[in-house]
């Protein structure tokens, strides 16, 4: 499955939750992208669909049963590998490093933008703004990720000739790395028709 996240707002969640359960939650794995993401601040909301492990099994009278009492709490457990790039700014940073630093998969791409700080308003008296930094975000190491951005595990640069002809080798790339993965075992394995249905 495929997701790109355009922006880390309530537009950009909502997208996410209907792309997550429409679209994706029957693929055996799943690409997502915050490439070309400006940020915002729903880097924990999007954490909490993912990585989640099931606790707990609920058997109705009916006879349905599953992991969740509601279908729209049920959480992505599978192989998930995420795409960034030097346009992943703010909370499209903050997000993959979290991503990284939770073990939920592989970054690949190019660094991020390192654009990483919380900034607030102030209006002047001919009523123009200006934003003044008051938030700064740093890793759990110390870094501070303002200027520094966050690095991909796999480091693919798109060639102009490429983007010329609509072909994306981040992408491509992220496919292949998941599907090798799956098929040597370093992340979840399934059958072949299950790797296949990556692509689908």
């Amino acid at each position: 499955g495929y997701i790109h996240i355009p922006s880390m707002d309530d537009p950009g969640l909502d997208k996410f939750v209907r792309s997550l359960y429409s679209d994706n939650f029957d693929k055996d794995a799943l690409v997502l992208d915050v490439r070309f993401n400006g940020g915002g601040f729903t880097h924990d909301q999007v954490l909490n669909y993912l990585g989640a492990q099931d606790h707990t099994k609920f058997l109705h009278r009916e006879g349905d049963k599953g992991a969740v009492l509601r279908s729209y709490d049920r959480k992505w457990t599978k192989p998930v590998i995420l795409l960034i790039n030097n346009r992943s700014y703010s909370d499209a940073e903050i997000f993959p490093n979290a991503f990284k630093t939770l073990g939920l998969g592989k970054l690949v791409g190019q660094p991020t933008g390192g654009m990483v700080i919380g900034t607030g308003s102030a209006k002047l008296i001919d009523g123009s703004t200006f934003r003044i930094p008051r938030i700064g975000v740093y890793t759990n190491l110390g870094v501070d990720m303002d200027t520094v951005g966050v690095a991909p595990d796999i480091f693919v640069e798109p060639m102009p000739d490429d983007l010329k002809k609509g072909i994306d080798v981040q992408l491509q790339k992220a496919v292949e790395v998941i599907i090798k993965d799956m098929q040597a075992g370093d992340i979840k394995k399934s059958g072949n028709e299950k790797i296949r249905n990556l692509t689908r």
